[in-house]
């Protein structure tokens, strides 16, 4: 049997809510080349039921005991034939031509490793609430985009097509829980990976309560940071931490978290309640919460200040563990 052009890699925990119109989607494609690949990670709930309903030759459920999502994500990486691999999220939505355009991108760019696309933001009952757009793009703006703006992520995960001999080569995700994305794209710019995007919405990306990065925002927020810590020292030093120093990774993580948690978060979550209302059409209160932030908060809440401080935060660590990683090395050599 002949390995697919595409692997479609979604990982599923308690995702019975909106799994099955994802699922849907990606059956309805007009590129048909590919196998689905879904970790069952352990739901309790009919996830697995769900996609035992669909009678599709092309879809491989793969189930085991709950481990995490980078654990999820990694054994169903493992399990990926094609050449490529389109990640795909349990609760979003796929536009019908999305494997074919991102294939077509391959196809003619044989140095093209990741390739993202916009995304149209859709709510729990998949109404229209906002768009993702990147506009445009170059290497630099990337690496500054991926480094310092933490909240507006350059990258929608769930968007991506990347090759898998780039997922085999960087051994697939780490356990930055809630930022192995972030991480991810890290390594792969530092190995050198050609990233690109399609510049139109060839994903519906779910913004809902039990999302993932509302229900996790601290360890989102530390992990994130963390990871521009551990990819700045990488390239001060070349030692990676997550692998010959998680001691002093850990202890950084700690105390970025407890910044965090001090500094910027009660602002953010602030600023996320001024966009809720604002977003809903109640200016007045939106009004309201925004003059209260801006009395708590200062200048804190402007989304620009704190990429500023996040800036300085993950710059200043960097170099604090960098020269504790250079002492360590002349401590060895005396």
């Amino acid at each position: 049997m002949s390995a697919p052009r595409i692997s479609v890699l979604m990982t599923i925990y308690n995702g019975a809510a909106f799994l099955r119109p994802a699922i849907e989607s990606v059956l309805a494609q007009s590129f048909c080349d590919f196998e689905f690949v879904l970790v069952d990670d352990g739901s309790a709930d009919e996830s697995r039921d769900i996609v035992r309903s669909f009678a599709d030759v092309r879809i491989r459920l793969i189930e085991a005991p709950h481990a995490g999502l980078t654990a999820a994500l990694n054994r169903g990486g493992a399990a990926c034939r094609g050449d490529l691999i389109a990640r795909m999220d349990a609760d979003d939505i796929a536009a019908p031509e999305r494997f074919a355009a991102q294939a077509d991108r391959f196809d003619r760019e044989p140095d093209l490793d990741v390739l993202c696309s916009d995304a149209r933001l859709i709510d729990a009952r998949g109404q229209t609430i906002g768009a993702h757009r990147m506009g445009d793009w170059n290497g630099d703006i990337l690496r500054e985009a991926l480094l310092h703006r933490r909240r507006a992520m350059p990258i929608i995960h769930p968007s991506v097509m990347m090759r898998r001999k780039l997922f085999a080569r960087l051994e697939g995700y780490r356990d930055f829980s809630c930022a192995e994305d972030h991480d991810f794209w890290l390594r792969a710019m530092g190995a050198g990976a050609r990233f690109d995007h399609v510049a139109r919405p060839l994903l519906s990306y779910r913004v809902h309560a039990k999302g993932l990065s509302r229900a996790k925002r601290v360890e989102q927020a530390k992990n994130s940071l963390m990871s521009v810590v551990a990819h700045l020292a990488r390239e001060k030093t070349g030692v990676d931490l997550f692998v010959e120093r998680p001691d002093l990774l850990h202890h950084c993580r700690e105390e970025i978290g407890a910044v965090l948690a001090r500094e910027i978060l009660p602002a953010e979550a602030s600023f996320a309640t001024i966009k809720k209302l604002t977003r809903a059409g109640d200016f007045a209160r939106g009004a309201l919460a925004f003059a209260c932030a801006t009395f708590r908060h200062g200048a804190k809440i402007l989304p620009a200040r704190r990429r500023a401080f996040l800036r300085r935060l993950s710059e200043s660590s960097a170099a604090r563990v960098a020269d504790q990683l250079r002492a360590a090395r002349l401590g060895r050599v005396r």
